[in-house]
Protein backbone atom coordinates (compact mmCIF):
# COMPACT_ATOMS: atom_id res chain seq x y z
CA UNK A 1 0.00 0.00 0.00
CA UNK A 2 1.48 3.28 -0.93
CA UNK A 3 0.16 6.29 0.97
CA UNK A 4 -0.06 9.77 -1.42
CA UNK A 5 0.32 12.95 -0.08
CA UNK A 6 -3.39 13.95 -1.10
CA UNK A 7 -4.27 11.35 2.05
CA UNK A 8 -2.28 13.67 4.64
CA UNK A 9 -2.93 17.14 3.55
CA UNK A 10 -5.79 18.45 5.69
CA UNK A 11 -8.26 21.97 5.55
CA UNK A 12 -6.44 23.18 2.18
CA UNK A 13 -3.89 25.71 2.32
CA UNK A 14 -3.26 28.78 4.23
CA UNK A 15 -2.02 31.94 2.71
CA UNK A 16 -0.93 35.28 3.04
CA UNK A 17 -0.96 38.56 0.15
CA UNK A 18 3.00 39.61 -0.79
CA UNK A 19 2.28 42.78 0.81
CA UNK A 20 1.00 41.59 4.03
CA UNK A 21 3.49 42.77 7.08
CA UNK A 22 5.64 40.36 8.35
CA UNK A 23 4.23 40.71 11.77
CA UNK A 24 0.77 40.02 10.29
CA UNK A 25 2.41 36.80 8.46
CA UNK A 26 3.43 35.91 12.29
CA UNK A 27 -0.06 36.68 13.35
CA UNK A 28 -1.04 34.41 11.21
CA UNK A 29 0.95 31.61 11.57
CA UNK A 30 -0.03 31.54 15.12
CA UNK A 31 -3.35 31.57 15.24
CA UNK A 32 -3.38 29.35 12.96
CA UNK A 33 -0.74 26.76 14.69
CA UNK A 34 1.05 26.38 11.50
CA UNK A 35 4.99 26.91 10.38
CA UNK A 36 4.55 27.96 7.04
CA UNK A 37 2.56 30.37 4.76
CA UNK A 38 2.25 30.01 0.75
CA UNK A 39 2.95 33.82 -0.27
CA UNK A 40 0.53 35.08 -2.84
CA UNK A 41 0.41 37.50 -5.20
CA UNK A 42 -2.53 38.25 -7.67
CA UNK A 43 -3.57 34.71 -7.23
CA UNK A 44 0.09 33.37 -7.95
CA UNK A 45 2.17 31.38 -5.98
CA UNK A 46 5.12 33.55 -5.51
CA UNK A 47 7.13 32.60 -2.49
CA UNK A 48 6.42 30.77 0.99
CA UNK A 49 7.72 31.96 4.82
CA UNK A 50 8.26 29.98 7.46
CA UNK A 51 8.27 30.64 11.07
CA UNK A 52 12.23 30.05 11.10
CA UNK A 53 12.00 33.41 8.35
CA UNK A 54 10.28 35.43 10.63
CA UNK A 55 12.63 34.58 13.55
CA UNK A 56 16.02 35.06 11.26
CA UNK A 57 14.23 38.58 10.37
CA UNK A 58 13.97 39.12 14.26
CA UNK A 59 17.33 38.55 15.24
CA UNK A 60 18.59 40.81 11.82
CA UNK A 61 16.24 43.48 13.01
CA UNK A 62 13.85 43.59 9.82
CA UNK A 63 11.26 46.15 10.52
CA UNK A 64 8.33 43.99 11.19
CA UNK A 65 6.41 46.27 9.17
CA UNK A 66 7.81 45.02 6.02
CA UNK A 67 6.22 42.91 3.85
CA UNK A 68 6.46 39.14 4.00
CA UNK A 69 7.56 39.03 0.61
CA UNK A 70 10.68 40.43 1.61
CA UNK A 71 11.89 37.60 3.37
CA UNK A 72 10.28 35.05 1.62
CA UNK A 73 11.83 32.11 -0.32
CA UNK A 74 11.32 32.61 -3.96
CA UNK A 75 12.21 29.20 -4.78
CA UNK A 76 9.40 26.65 -3.98
CA UNK A 77 9.73 22.83 -3.21
CA UNK A 78 6.84 21.22 -4.18
CA UNK A 79 5.17 17.61 -4.69
CA UNK A 80 2.13 16.54 -6.00
CA UNK A 81 -0.35 15.85 -4.55
CA UNK A 82 -0.81 12.27 -6.31
CA UNK A 83 3.14 11.96 -5.27
CA UNK A 84 3.51 8.98 -2.16
CA UNK A 85 4.72 9.69 1.48
CA UNK A 86 8.20 8.45 0.36
CA UNK A 87 8.78 10.79 -2.42
CA UNK A 88 7.88 13.39 -0.58
CA UNK A 89 9.79 12.38 2.97
CA UNK A 90 12.87 12.05 0.48
CA UNK A 91 12.36 15.22 -1.44
CA UNK A 92 12.73 17.16 2.24
CA UNK A 93 15.23 15.09 3.21
CA UNK A 94 17.40 15.63 0.08
CA UNK A 95 15.86 19.65 0.06
CA UNK A 96 16.86 20.01 4.09
CA UNK A 97 13.48 21.29 4.42
CA UNK A 98 10.66 20.98 6.63
CA UNK A 99 7.67 21.99 4.77
CA UNK A 100 6.66 20.73 1.18
CA UNK A 101 3.97 22.97 -0.86
CA UNK A 102 1.44 20.28 -2.13
CA UNK A 103 0.37 21.33 -5.89
CA UNK A 104 -2.28 19.98 -7.86
CA UNK A 105 -2.14 19.32 -11.97
CA UNK A 106 -2.09 23.46 -12.82
CA UNK A 107 0.87 23.64 -9.81
CA UNK A 108 -1.67 25.79 -8.20
CA UNK A 109 -1.13 25.15 -3.87
CA UNK A 110 -3.41 22.98 -2.56
CA UNK A 111 -1.95 22.26 0.72
CA UNK A 112 1.07 21.96 2.60
CA UNK A 113 2.56 18.93 4.10
CA UNK A 114 4.91 19.18 6.94
CA UNK A 115 7.40 17.30 8.76
CA UNK A 116 5.49 16.41 11.38
CA UNK A 117 2.29 14.97 8.93
CA UNK A 118 4.82 12.22 7.87
CA UNK A 119 6.39 11.28 11.51
CA UNK A 120 2.60 11.37 12.67
CA UNK A 121 1.62 9.15 10.16
CA UNK A 122 4.54 7.09 10.39
CA UNK A 123 3.97 6.86 14.38
CA UNK A 124 0.23 5.84 13.22
CA UNK A 125 1.25 3.04 10.99
CA UNK A 126 4.22 1.46 13.85
CA UNK A 127 1.09 1.67 16.32
CA UNK A 128 -1.47 -0.22 14.01
CA UNK A 129 1.41 -2.77 12.78
CA UNK A 130 2.34 -3.59 16.70
CA UNK A 131 -1.42 -4.40 16.91
CA UNK A 132 -1.49 -6.80 14.74
CA UNK A 133 -3.84 -4.63 11.99
CA UNK A 134 -5.02 -6.69 9.54
CA UNK A 135 -5.44 -5.02 5.65
CA UNK A 136 -8.41 -2.53 7.04
CA UNK A 137 -6.52 0.82 8.27
CA UNK A 138 -9.00 2.82 10.00
CA UNK A 139 -8.80 6.02 8.45
CA UNK A 140 -7.93 8.73 11.79
CA UNK A 141 -4.86 10.38 11.20
CA UNK A 142 -3.19 11.62 13.99
CA UNK A 143 -4.38 15.73 14.57
CA UNK A 144 -2.11 18.36 12.72
CA UNK A 145 0.20 20.56 14.98
CA UNK A 146 2.92 22.68 13.58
Amino acid sequence: MSIKVSQLIRGGVITVDASATIRDAARVMANNNIGLLVVMDRGRMVGVVSERDVVRAVARGVDLSEPVINISTREVITVGASASLYEAADLMHKSNIRHLVVVDESRNPVGVLSVRDIVGEVARLRILAEQGASSTIEEQPIPHTD
